[in-house]
C-alpha cells in the first residue's frame, strides 16, 4: 500500500570514514588494471555514542563484489547484488519509477545500478530517496526488497563509555554496501533519525547523532535576561524566546512550531519579531487568504480563534530555508492587565516546541492548507513535542489606610515611598515521565511522548467529509475494480479514492488511518507525566511612590519576599510626619507545582510603630494596614496660664526699672 511506504523507522549514521554510495567509482577489473586482491573481508561496524543499551542493530547487504586494493585504496569491483537483496528486479523498478536516477532501465544489472549511483553522496535528497526505497516495506510491514540472513548484534553486549554513552558492534561483515537499521524495541530516547548507506571495505567507525530541538524563554529587564520580574498593572513586559534551526537532512518537510501560553494576567501585544542567524525574517500574524492564496512569509503567527486563550503559535513556513544550527530569536511583549494574580497563586508562563521527528515519514502534503506551517490535525503526521517549562512568579501586595488621629477618618494627600530589596521567589516546573500502568502517555522511539494510542493495523474511519476520502466498494465488486489504481484493501473490504464527478451521492466517505506502531517503543507500556520543581530567588531593588486618595488608600503591589522601609515623604499640611515603618515579607513556595496546585505561604513582620497598625490579612500575600497621622502641636489661646505668666513677669521688670531710675537721679542731686 503506497500510503504506508514511508512509515518504517530506519536508523543509520553519518560517517567520517565512509559516506553514502559513490565514495569511490565502481571498478571493473580487467587484465590491464594494476589491482591487488584484498580478500573478501571480515569487517566490523562500530557504532559509538548510543544513548542507551536497549538497541538491536541490523546490517543488510545491498551490493557485494571483489575487494581489491590500488595505490593503497580499497574498492569493490565486479559489483553484484548483495546477499540480503531478495528482490533486485523490484528494487531496480522502484529506482527507475522514481525518475531520479538517470541511465537506468528495468533490465539494469547491479553493476549498472552502482554506476548510476556514483555521486549520490553529494546529493542529500537522492541519498534520502535511495535509503527510502531500499528500506521500503510491504503491507505486512516486511522489508520489500531486503531480507535473508542479515548480520546483527544479537548476543552482543553494548559497552558503556566514560561519558555514559554506549558502543555497539556489527561483526563478520563481508565487503559491500549496507543499510543499517535499528530493529530493537526500545531505542535510545534522545537518538535523532538520520539515514545513510554505508560502504564497508574495512572496519568502520560511526557516531550516532543525538539531537533534539529545544527552546528557552526569558524576560528582558534592560540588559538583563531573567526568569522573573516584578511588574504592576499596565506595565509592558518584554520576552525573548531562543532556539536553533534543527538538523533537517532527510526530511522532505519539517514542522517547527513554538507554542507560547501567557497567564490570564498578561495581554499579548501582537508585536512579534523573529531573527534567524541574526537576520530579521518576515512575519505574518493570523494570515488570511486573498483569492484563495495565502500570503507568503517566513513565519506565521496564530492567535485568537486559531489558538487557545492567551496563547500564540509561531510556525515556520519552511525551516529548511535556513542553515541548520542558526540561532532563532523571537521577541514580543505583553502588558500586565487587571487579571494579574497577586498573593497565594502565581502567574505562570509556558512555552513548548512542536517539531517533525521521523525522517522516514513523507510529510509532504500534510500541512494545514488554511494555516501554513502547522501540521494538519486530520492527517495526524508524526511530530514530537518538548515538555512544557512552567515558570511561576509570586507577588505580594500591601493596602494601607491613611487616617487622621482617630484611626478611622481617611486622610488624603499623604505621600509614601517604599524602598528595599525584593527577593522574587520563582518556581520553575520541569516535566518528566515515568512508567505507570494507569498513565495516558506512550513513549515514541524519538524520545517524545504522546497521548495517542498506537495503531497496529490499517483502519478506515468515517471522514465526516462529503468531498474527500475513500468510497467503499460493493461486496460483489469485480476483480478488475478491486485492482484499479488507488484501491486499498482494509480488512475484508476494498476502498477507492473519492471521485467528485461520479460520487456526489456516494454516501459515507472514509479516511485511511495507517498503522503507526513502529514509531512507538511499546504498544502496551504507558507513562504518567510527573513534575520536578526548581526554586530560585532573584534580588530586585524596589522604589515605589504612592499618594493616598479621598478614600485614604495607599497601595503597593508587585512585591516579592524581602525587606522594605515605608517612609512618609509628603505630609499633609497641619499634620506630623509618621515614623518610618520597616517590613519583612516572607514567602514559602510549595514543594511541587502543577496547574492545579501552585499556592505559596506568605508571612509579614513589622517593627514596633505606634502609627502603623497591621490589620487582618485580606488573603495570603495581600495585607491590610493603617497609618495614623496626628495634627501638629499649637500654642495655647489668649487668657490662658501660658500668656498670663509672661504678662506678670513683664510687669515686675518694668516696675523695677522705674524704681532704679528714680533712685539714681536722687543720688546724683545730693552729690551736687
Amino acid at each position: 500500500m503506497k500510503h504506508m511506504k514511508c512509515t518504517r523507522k530506519i536508523l543509520s549514521f553519518l560517517l567520517t570514514l565512509a559516506l553514502v554510495l559513490g565514495m569511490s567509482m565502481t571498478v571493473f577489473a580487467d587484465g590491464d588494471d594494476e589491482l591487488t586482491p584484498a580478500g573478501t573481508g571480515d569487517f566490523t561496524i562500530t557504532l559509538n555514542g548510543v544513548a542507551n543499551a536497549d538497541h538491536e542493530y541490523t546490517a543488510y547487504q545491498i551490493f557485494k563484489g571483489d575487494l581489491l586494493e590500488q595505490d593503497g585504496k580499497k574498492t569493490l569491483s565486479n559489483i553484484e547484488w548483495g546477499d540480503n537483496m531478495t528482490d533486485p528486479a523490484g528494487f531496480v523498478k522502484a529506482l527507475v519509477n522514481s525518475g531520479k536516477f538517470s541511465g537506468l532501465t528495468e533490465d539494469s544489472t547491479a553493476a549498472q545500478v552502482a554506476v548510476a549511483l556514483n555521486g549520490v553522496a553529494n546529493d542529500a535528497e537522492l541519498a534520502k530517496l535511495f535509503a527510502d526505497l531500499a528500506g521500503d516495506r510491504d503491507d505486512a510491514g516486511s522489508l520489500r526488497y531486503l531480507g535473508g540472513a542479515a548480520s546483527s548484534t544479537a548476543g552482543t553486549t553494548p559497552v558503556e563509555g566514560a561519558d555514559g554513552k554506549f558502543t555497539y558492534t556489527i561483526s563478520n561483515l563481508k565487503a559491500g554496501y549496507y543499510l543499517v537499521q535499528d530493529s530493537g524495541d526500545n531505542p535510545a530516547s534522545d537518538d535523532a533519525n538520520t539515514r545513510n548507506i554505508l560502504e564497508v571495505v574495512a572496519d568502520v567507525d560511526a557516531t550516532v547523532k543525538s539531537e533534539t530541538p529545544t527552546v528557552d524563554k526569558k524576560i528582558l529587564e534592560g540588559d538583563q535576561k531573567v526568569d522573573a520580574n516584578t511588574a504592576g498593572v499596565g506595565k509592558v513586559v518584554s520576552y525573548e524566546i531562543t532556539g536553533t534551526v534543527p538538523e533537517y537532512s532527510g526530511y522532505d518537510t519539517y514542522f517547527y512550531v513554538i507554542s507560547d501560553t501567557l497567564s490570564n494576567g498578561l495581554t499579548f501585544n501582537n508585536d512579534i519579531t523573529v531573527t534567524v542567524g541574526g537576520e530579521e525574517v518576515s512575519v505574518v500574524v493570523d494570515p488570511t487568504a486573498v483569492d484563495g492564496v495565502m500570503p507568503e512569509a517566513d513565519v506565521y503567527v496564530y492567535t485568537g480563534d486559531n489558538a487557545a486563550p492567551n496563547t500564540f503559535r509561531l510556525a515556520f513556513g519552511n525551516i529548511k530555508d535556513f542553515a541548520p544550527g542558526s540561532a532563532i530569536v523571537v521577541h514580543y511583549s505583553a502588558t500586565v492587565n487587571a487579571n494579574a494574580v497577586i498573593g497565594e497563586a502565581g502567574n505562570p508562563n509556558k512555552v513548548t516546541l512542536i517539531y517533525s521527528n521521523n525522517p522516514n515519514h513523507n510529510y509532504d502534503g500534510e500541512e494545514d492548507t488554511n494555516r501554513p506551517g502547522l501540521p494538519d490535525s486530520e492527517k495526524n503526521p508524526p511530530v514530537g513535542e518538548t515538555p512544557e517549562d512552567i515558570t511561576i512568579t509570586y507577588v505580594a501586595k500591601i493596602e494601607i489606610l491613611k487616617t487622621e488621629g482617630d484611626g478611622a477618618t481617611p486622610l488624603p494627600g499623604a505621600t509614601f515611598t517604599l524602598t528595599g530589596t525584593s527577593y522574587q521567589t520563582v518556581v520553575t516546573e520541569k516535566e518528566y515521565f515515568e512508567i505507570d500502568p494507569s498513565g495516558e502517555y506512550y513513549l515514541l522511539k524519538d524520545g517524545t511522548y504522546t497521548t495517542q494510542a498506537p495503531q497496529t493495523a490499517p483502519e478506515m474511519k468515517e471522514s465526516g467529509s462529503s468531498t474527500a476520502g475513500y468510497v467503499k466498494l460493493a461486496d460483489d465488486a469485480s476483480e478488475e475494480a478491486k485492482a484499479a489504481d488507488g484501491v486499498v484493501k482494509v480488512g475484508d473490504a476494498y476502498y477507492r479514492p473519492y471521485n467528485p464527478a461520479e460520487d456526489s451521492n456516494a454516501g459515507t466517505l472514509y479516511t485511511l488511518v495507517e498503522p503507526n506502531d513502529e514509531l512507538y517503543v511499546s504498544a502496551i507500556v504507558t507513562y504518567a507525566k510527573k513534575t520536578a520543581t526548581q526554586i530560585e530567588k532573584l534580588a530586585t531593588k524596589v522604589h515605589m511612590v504612592a499618594t493616598s486618595g479621598e478614600d485614604g488608600k495607599v497601595i503597593f503591589e508587585g512585591l516579592g519576599a524581602g525587606e522594605y522601609t515605608i517612609s512618609e515623604t509628603g505630609v499633609p499640611a497641619g499634620y506630623n510626619k509618621a515614623d518610618d515603618v520597616k517590613l519583612v515579607i516572607s514567602c514559602k513556595v510549595p514543594e511541587t507545582v502543577t496547574d492545579e496546585k501552585q499556592e505559596a505561604e506568605w508571612s509579614i513582620g513589622v517593627n514596633s510603630s505606634e502609627a502603623f497598625q497591621l490589620g487582618e490579612d485580606l488573603t495570603l500575600g495581600v495585607y491590610a494596614a493603617t497609618i495614623v497621622n496626628n495634627k501638629g502641636s499649637v500654642l495655647p489661646s489668649t487668657g490662658g496660664i501660658g500668656t498670663t505668666i509672661f504678662y506678670v513677669a513683664g510687669g515686675f521688670l518694668v516696675l523695677a526699672a522705674v524704681v532704679l531710675l528714680v533712685a539714681k537721679k536722687r543720688m546724683s542731686g545730693a552729690e551736687r
